[in-house]
Order: structure tokens, then C-alpha cells, then sequence
């Protein structure tokens, strides 16, 4: 059942946010601001179905929380996402840090895969030239023992520690043809 308020010889409706109250007067105009008493919460003058949360002040979002008497109170003012009392500790968890965070972790992993990515590339670059450098060596060493390249007759015993049989690529590589 709604509660009218009369003004003049007419009668109004009292906004729904107004309180009923049996055998008094529920309002005294059409507004949330008229209420006798509110149904939910009070916001300054205002009736409210609930307290504001980020509404937009002179310095960033304004957050309110109900008392125990349905007033809308201010939360702390460095809540960013509402509370649930007047102290600090009340605050609502706050994702701002983690939200922070996030650009300085990406550049972490993004300088550490690259700092890794390059570390691979210049080891096996070391390595494959460390393997060069051996081969290389271990040619020399060969041709420096003054081992003949012509085949073993087949009345000579062969030196099988000494011998070995290049292939005409590797002669090539060392500029011995």
C-alpha cells in the first residue's frame, strides 16, 4: 500500500524510498529528501536504496558505507573500492597493486627471455667454433707427423694409431692440395 501526502486539496505519492509509518506522517513532499524516515539508507537529506559507491568527487571516487543507525557514511579516503567501516582497515580489497605490478612483471620476462634467448645463441655459436678449432687442430697434427697420404703397401704393417684416411673435402679445407 503506497502512503500519499496531501498539499492543498490534492493528494501525492510519497517516494518509494520513504518508510512507512503507521498512524504518523510517512513524508511531506514527492522527493527522497521529504521522508519522515527511510526505508534503506540516508545519504545526507536523501533517502537511497543503498549507500554510494564510486560516485565522483572533486578527488576521485567517492565510497560510503552504512552505520548502525542506515546513515551513509564516508569510507577512509584512501579506500578505492568501497569498505566496510570508517577506519582504513575496513577497506575492500584493493586491486590497484596488483594492477601496478603487472607492466613492471612483463618487462621482467620480457628482458629475461630475450637475455636468455641471446645467451643460447652465443653458446652454441662458441661451441660450434670450439669444434672447428678441434678439427682444425687435429688436422694439423696429423700433417705435421709427416704422415704419408699414399696408400700402405700391402707387405708394410700399418700403424693403425697413426693412420688415417682424409677425404678430399678436408684436404681442401686446409689448402694441402
Amino acid at each position: 500500500e503506497t502512503r500519499e501526502f496531501a498539499e492543498g486539496t490534492e493528494c501525492f505519492e510519497c517516494h518509494p524510498e520513504c518508510e512507512r509509518v503507521e498512524g504518523g506522517i510517512t513524508c511531506n513532499g514527492s522527493g527522497a529528501d521529504t521522508c519522515t524516515r527511510c526505508a534503506h539508507y540516508r545519504d545526507g537529506p536523501h533517502c537511497v536504496e543503498r549507500c554510494p559507491e564510486g560516485i565522483l568527487g572533486e578527488r576521485g571516487p567517492i565510497y560510503k558505507y552504512p552505520d548502525s543507525s542506515r546513515e551513509c557514511r564516508p569510507c577512509h579516503e584512501n579506500c578505492t573500492r568501497g569498505c566496510t567501516g570508517p577506519l582504513l582497515q575496513d577497506c575492500l580489497g584493493d586491486a590497484l597493486p596488483s594492477a601496478r605490478r603487472a607492466p613492471t612483471v612483463i618487462a621482467v620476462l620480457v628482458v629475461g627471455g630475450l637475455f636468455l634467448s641471446c645467451s643460447c645463441v652465443l653458446l652454441s655459436l662458441l661451441y660450434w667454433r670450439g669444434k672447428k678449432i678441434q678439427k682444425k687442430r687435429a688436422m694439423r697434427r696429423y700433417l705435421e707427423r709427416g704422415e704419408s697420404l699414399e696408400p700402405l703397401d700391402p707387405s708394410e704393417k700399418a700403424n693403425k694409431v697413426l693412420a688415417r684416411i682424409f677425404k678430399e673435402t678436408e684436404l681442401k679445407r686446409l689448402k694441402v692440395l
